[in-house]
C-alpha cells in the first residue's frame, strides 16, 4: 500500500535520480513510474484474501482532509558507510502517521495477512537498491534535494509482479480516497 505521486514530482524525482547515478556506482534506481511512498508493506498475499482485502480497506475512511507531503532530505539507509538502499526522506506529517495507523490497525483485523505493526514510520521514497557494494564516484554525496511539494488525497493497493532480472512492476490495483 502506498502514496502515489503526482507526474510532475516523479519526473522531478528522476531527475535528482540521473544525477546521483553520475555520483555512485552499484545501485539499481528505482524506475520513474515504480516511484511512491510506502504506506504499509504487506508481503505475499494469497490471491483468494486480494477480495476480502481490497473490501476491508474500503472501510477505512480517514477523519482528516487531504493532505500536504514534502521532501527532505536525500539519505542512506541504515547509513552511506553500510548502505543498502537510498531514500528521499519526506518531511514529517502527523496526517501520514493518523493514515498508517488506521490502515494498519484495518489489516489486523485479515487472519492471513501477516505484517509487523510499526509506529513513528519516517516517510520516504526509495530511490535505489544497493546491488552489492555501493562505489562512491564524487567524494561529496549529493545530498541536496529540491523542495518539492504535493497534496496527498488517496491511497493506493499496488501489487508488486517480479521479472527476470528486471525491478519490480508495482501495479495500482485499487484507490481509496481520504476524505474531504
Amino acid at each position: 500500500m502506498g502514496l502515489d505521486l503526482p507526474s510532475d514530482i516523479k519526473l522531478a524525482i528522476t531527475s535528482v535520480i540521473k544525477k546521483l547515478g553520475l555520483a555512485f556506482v552499484g545501485v539499481a534506481w528505482v524506475p520513474e513510474n515504480n516511484l511512491h511512498v510506502t504506506l504499509v508493506f504487506l508481503g505475499q498475499v494469497a490471491e483468494k484474501t486480494i477480495s476480502l482485502l481490497k473490501t476491508k480497506l474500503a472501510t477505512v475512511k480517514p477523519d482528516f482532509p487531504p493532505f500536504m507531503m514534502s521532501t527532505h532530505v536525500i539519505k542512506a539507509f541504515p547509513n552511506w558507510e553500510k548502505c543498502q538502499v537510498i531514500i528521499i526522506e519526506l518531511a514529517n506529517n502527523p496526517f501520514f502517521n493518523k493514515l498508517v495507523e488506521q490502515y494498519q490497525q484495518t489489516l489486523k483485523q485479515i487472519p492471513e495477512i501477516k505484517m509487523a505493526i510499526r509506529r513513528n514510520i519516517t516517510p520516504h521514497i526509495t530511490i535505489g537498491r544497493v546491488k552489492k557494494e555501493l562505489l562512491v564516484i564524487e567524494k561529496n554525496q549529493p545530498s541536496e534535494m529540491p523542495k518539492l511539494k504535493w497534496e496527498i488525497n488517496s491511497v493506493t493497493l499496488y501489487e508488486s509482479r517480479l521479472q527476470n532480472n528486471q525491478p519490480p512492476k508495482y501495479l495500482p490495483l485499487e484507490n481509496y480516497h481520504i476524505s474531504e
